[in-house]
């Protein structure tokens, strides 16, 4: 992450949301739950189509289990 340009980008969404998916599970996973709904919210703000479905795949596998069944529902429609 630290070698991608700073500020929202379509590649840095992508790797945000692909961390949190392969870093799970772990002790705490807020911090993941986060960093993906992150992800989601900057893949959002670039506005790059495949961008935001490639973000949405990843950043669904980390929430699979740890999201609230509603956010998970809306995410995947």
């Amino acid at each position: 992450m630290a070698l991608l340009p700073p500020g929202d980008g379509a590649l840095r969404a992508r790797c945000m949301a692909q961390l949190a998916g392969e870093r799970q599970p772990e002790p705490d996973m807020q911090p993941l739950v986060e960093l993906a709904r992150a992800a989601i919210a900057m893949a959002r703000r670039v506005g790059d189509a495949e961008s935001l479905r490639a973000t949405l795949s990843a950043a669904t596998y980390a929430l699979s289990l740890f999201a609230d069944p509603a956010e998970r529902k809306r995410l995947n429609l």
